[in-house]
């Protein structure tokens, strides 16, 4: 199949799972697009590998991402703001900007 098909597919996928999830989330109509766009933008670049790794089939696993890879973005940046490395990355890019 052509791949701007199959990565049609996998968008509206992520797409799906996305919209789903949405619904299911108290936050602003802006945030829910925003997390519909990122579940979509992250599931064109991991989809096949993801898909390969897990034996699901493509489609269901760009669901999947559509409907938990915000939320786990999400989780990520909130752990690395609070560790040590958000203090470290801070104080370097103090000392490139002179501060």
């Amino acid at each position: 199949m052509n791949e701007w098909v199959v990565g049609t597919k996998i968008a509206l996928s992520a797409m799906v799972g996305g919209v789903v999830a949405s619904g299911m989330v108290d936050m602003p109509l802006r945030k829910k697009v925003i997390a519909v766009g990122a579940g979509m933008a992250i599931a064109t670049f991991i989809t096949l590998w993801l898909a390969q790794l897990s034996g699901l089939d493509q489609y269901a696993t760009a669901f999947l991402i559509g409907l938990f890879g915000p939320s786990v973005c999400k989780l990520i940046f909130e752990g690395l703001q609070k560790s040590d490395i958000s203090v470290k990355w801070a104080d370097i890019i103090a000392a490139i900007r002179g501060k």
